[in-house]
C-alpha cells in the first residue's frame, strides 16, 4: 500500500506514552496537561522538520545500536512522498493543543466544584466541633455537682457519651459524601485527560517520536582513549517549552515508552523491507531478520545487526538513494561534532547497479550518510580507500562482520541464530572470514586504518 494512502493505519500519539497508571505518583493535573502540550508541540515541530527535509534532525539514539534502521525509515518515507499526506496529522496535533486548554478549563471547574463542596462540609464540621466543645464543657460543669464515682456522675458520663455518639454519627456521612465527591471529581479529571489524544498516521507518529527523541539527545566528548568520540546522553530538557511546567520523572517515563515504540516499529519496518528483497540472498536475509535476538534493554526487540544492516543497504540501493561517506581522523572531533577531512558522494550507476562516485552535486537530494574513522582517508581521500577494498557495499559488509550482532551479545555470532537455523553454518563461516579480513585491512574497532563506521543517518544534501 502506498505511503500516501496510509491514513487507514493510524496510531495514538499519547496513548502508549502517557500511561497515567504506570507513571510517577502524585503528579498534578497541571503538570500532566503541560507534559501533553509539550509532546504535542514538539510533535508538530517534528512533522514540519520532515516536510522541510531536514532529515538530520530525525536521528534519535535509543540504545539498540540500530541508527541504520531509522535512517532507512526516514529515507523511505521521503522517497515515497509521505510528507504530502500529513494534512490530517498536522490538524490532529493542532486540535490536541487546543483541547488541552479546554480540558484545563474544565478541570479548573471541577476543582472549584470540589472546593465549594469542601467549604460546605468544613462549615458543617465546624458546627459539629462547636457542639462537641459545648457538650464537653457542660459535662465538666455537671461533674462538679457530683462526687467522683457516684451514681450522679455516672449518669452525667452516660448522657455525655450518648450525645457525642450522635454528633459523630452526624459527621460520618458528611465526610463520606466529601470522599465520594473527591473520587468522582478525580475520575472526571482522569477521563478528561485520557480523552486528550492525537490519532496520527503510523508514519507521522514515527516521525514525531524520532524528532522528539533526537531533541533530547546530547553529545558528550570523550578523550579517554586513542580515538576521541562523542557519547550520546539523554537531556530531557531538550524538549522543554518556556512557560510550561516540567516534571523530569514524568517526561522520563514518556521518553522511555517512546524509545520502545520506535524500537518495535524499527523491527517491523526492517522485516517488511526484507520481504521486498529479491536475489540469491533474499531468503537467507529474511530468515535471519525474522528471528528475534535478545536486547540489553528491557522491553526492546532486536534482529541480527549484520543481516539487518545488509537489508538496509540493499533497500537503499534499490531505492536509488545516494550515499555520502564522511571520514575523519581518530582525534578530529570537538564537543560540537566530528571534523571530516574527506567526504565523497556515491550514486547508483544505472548500467552496473553499483555505487560509484558522483560526478556532479545533487542539491536537495535525500542521502544515507555514513560517518567513520580512517587513518588513511584523511591523507589519501575516502574514495581511494573505498575503491581499493571493492566498493561501498564491501566496506560496509566488513564493518558489519566485526560488529556485535545484538546489544545483549558480544562480537560472536549468537548461538540462537544457528540453533534456530536462522542462518546456516556456511553463512556463519562466511561472516567469520569477513571479520578476519576487516581486522586485517582496517575496517574494525581495533584497526581503523581504512574505514571504521561510527554512525549512519538520513540527511538532505543542503543540511
Amino acid at each position: 500500500m502506498s505511503v500516501l494512502n496510509n491514513t487507514a493505519q493510524r496510531a495514538d500519539l499519547l496513548g502508549p506514552l502517557l500511561n497515567l497508571q504506570a507513571g510517577p505518583a502524585e503528579i498534578s493535573e497541571e503538570i500532566i496537561l503541560d507534559t501533553i502540550e509539550i509532546v504535542a508541540l514538539n510533535a508538530l515541530q517534528g512533522l514540519e522538520v520532515f516536510c522541510e527535509r531536514r532529515l538530520h534532525l530525525l536521528d534519535p539514539s535509543i540504545g539498540d545500536e540500530c541508527c541504520q534502521l531509522r535512517a532507512l525509515m526516514m529515507l523511505k518515507l521521503t522517497e515515497e512522498g509521505f510528507g504530502a499526506g500529513m494534512k490530517e496529522d498536522f490538524q490532529a496535533l493542532k486540535e490536541l493543543v487546543l483541547s488541552v486548554e479546554k480540558v484545563r478549563t474544565a478541570i479548573a471547574g471541577l476543582s472549584k466544584e470540589y472546593e465549594e463542596a469542601k467549604c460546605v462540609v468544613d462549615l458543617e464540621r465546624e458546627e459539629i466541633k462547636a457542639k462537641k466543645t459545648r457538650l464537653n464543657k457542660q459535662k465538666e460543669e455537671d461533674l462538679l455537682l457530683h462526687d467522683r464515682g457516684s451514681e450522679g456522675s455516672a449518669k452525667v458520663m452516660e448522657a455525655f457519651k450518648a450525645a457525642m455518639i450522635k454528633l459523630v454519627q452526624q459527621e460520618t456521612p458528611i465526610l463520606q459524601t466529601l470522599q465520594r465527591t473527591a473520587l468522582q471529581v478525580k475520575e472526571k479529571k482522569l477521563t478528561l485527560i485520557s480523552s486528550l489524544q492525537a490519532h496520527l498516521s503510523k508514519n507521522a507518529r514515527l516521525i514525531a517520536l524520532s524528532f522528539i527523541l533526537t531533541k533530547i539527545k546530547e553529545c558528550v566528548l570523550d578523550k579517554s582513549s586513542e580515538v576521541h568520540v562523542l557519547h550520546d546522553k539523554m537531556n530531557l530538557r531538550g524538549i522543554q517549552i518556556e512557560g510550561k511546567s516540567f516534571h523530569g520523572a514524568l517526561v522520563g517515563c514518556v521518553m522511555e515508552r517512546a524509545k520502545q515504540i520506535l524500537n518495535h516499529e524499527s523491527v517491523v519496518m526492517i522485516r517488511e523491507e526484507g520481504a521486498k528483497l529479491e536475489g540469491k540472498r533474499a531468503s537467507l536475509l529474511q530468515a535471519a531478520i525474522n528471528h528475534t535476538l535478545p536486547s540489553a534493554k528491557a522491553g526492546f526487540q532486536e534482529v541480527s545487526f549484520y543481516h539487518g544492516c545488509e537489508v538496509v543497504m540493499k533497500r537503499v540501493k534499490a531505492l536509488g538513494i545516494p550515499i555520502l561517506l564522511k571520514a575523519r581522523g581518530p582525534r578530529d572531533i570537538t564537543s560540537e561534532g566530528p571534523v571530516f577531512s574527506s567526504v565523497q558522494l556515491y550514486v547508483v550507476d544505472k548500467s552496473s547497479g553499483k555505487y560509484v562516485p558522483a560526478q556532479q552535486p545533487l542539491s536537495g537530494q535525500a542521502v544515507l550518510v555514513i560517518e567513520g574513522i580512517s587513518k588513511r582517508a584523511i591523507h589519501e581521500g575516502v574514495e581511494s580507500v573505498i575503491k581499493e577494498c571493492g566498493g561501498v557495499m564491501k566496506a560496509v559488509r566488513y564493518n558489519l562482520a566485526q560488529h556485535r550482532f545484538c546489544t545483549a551479545e558480544q562480537i560472536a555470532i549468537p548461538k540462537t541464530l544457528l540453533e534456530a537455523k536462522a542462518i546456516s553454518e556456511e553463512e556463519g563461516s562466511k561472516i567469520e572470514e569477513e571479520k578476519s579480513i576487516a581486522c586485517m585491512k582496517g575496517f574494525s574497532e581495533v584497526n581503523y586504518k581504512a574505514f571504521r563506521i561510527e554512525h549512519m543517518f538520513a540527511a538532505s544534501l543542503q543540511s
